[in-house]
């Protein structure tokens, strides 16, 4: 999360970089959620076009609570002691 938020803090203002590392981390968490999912069904022999709502829920829930849960407790953590102003 760090290398993603430093290379986005150069390249926006803070409000723009808020917004886009919290979005790029929600769909990387949902990305790889839905793929770890994939695997393990290919693993164990699943349909993964049978499974595909159940996996589009998980990585759902993944991008949601490890995305954006997880990235603005990171923020959070941040700038506790600054000033958004």
């Amino acid at each position: 999360m760090r290398y993603l938020w430093n290379m986005l803090n150069k390249e926006f203002t803070i409000e723009g970089a808020v917004s886009a590392f919290l979005v790029i981390n929600m769909i990387g968490w949902m990305a790889a959620t839905m793929g770890a999912g994939m695997l393990i069904c290919k693993f164990l022999g699943f349909s993964i076009t049978g499974n595909l709502e159940n996996l589009m829920c998980a990585g759902i829930y993944g991008g949601l609570i490890v995305g954006l849960v997880g990235g603005s407790l990171y923020l959070y953590g941040l700038y506790k002691h600054h000033s958004m102003e």
